[in-house]
């Protein structure tokens, strides 16, 4: 095996028990341990915790990226490809800690910075063609400011992870993200766009 495979098999695995145990919690004894590898073997990946977890958010990133190209390039109406958007990206958080960011940013600074960056040029970017799109098919409202709305999706997003205690310690990311979304989506549809909805998600059903 390449040297890159056994890095990037190291990276995900380690990026699974994060999220299972927490950023916090979890030391590079653990994920050693938990790996079945010695620690000097993890350090032939990675210099040291900050490192790793750089890495694996790197890793998410570029993931993300490739998820939601994918999805662009089916060359879908807005709101379908609003939706398809959702349903990847909620795929990716069902497993992810509500506090994972607040931990990013007190603990792992650089890699928190990589997020948010993250954030506010490729997510903000597909929002505000989204918006665009969405404007020039008639399916969004002609009248929304785009540059306003994609900062103020960004910011309701970025505020389920930072926030999370506001929301209750019982509810959990996806669902908030769901309320987000929806909020979002009803809010930028034009009457054209509201039928579009009503015909085609009356039911909600993301599990299609």
């Amino acid at each position: 095996m390449e040297v890159e495979e056994k890095k990037l098999k190291v990276l995900e695995a380690a990026g699974k028990l994060i999220l299972k145990y927490g950023i916090k919690s979890m030391t590079m004894d653990d994920i050693a341990r938990e790996l079945g590898i010695s620690k000097k073997t993890l350090y032939q990946y990675v210099a040291d915790k900050n490192d790793l977890i750089k890495q694996v958010i790197e890793m998410d990133m570029q993931m993300d990226h490739e998820q939601i190209c994918a999805v662009v390039e089916k060359k879908l109406n807005a709101i379908d490809e609003s939706f398809e958007i959702f349903k990847s990206i909620v795929k990716n958080i069902e497993d992810v800690p509500p506090n994972i960011l607040y931990d990013l940013k007190k603990y792992h600074p650089e890699a928190y910075a990589l997020q948010r960056n993250f954030m506010w040029t490729f997510s903000k970017k597909c929002v505000e063609e989204n918006l665009a799109k969405g404007v020039n098919e008639g399916y969004y409202r002609q009248d929304i400011n785009i540059p306003v709305i994609s900062t103020n999706y960004i910011l309701m997003v970025v505020n389920i992870f930072e926030n999370s205690e506001a929301f209750g310690k019982d509810m959990h990311p996806v669902k908030i993200y769901r309320e987000i979304f929806l909020y979002h989506i009803h809010a930028i549809a034009s009457n054209k766009g509201r039928k579009y909805l009503s015909d085609n998600y009356a039911s909600m059903n993301f599990n299609q």
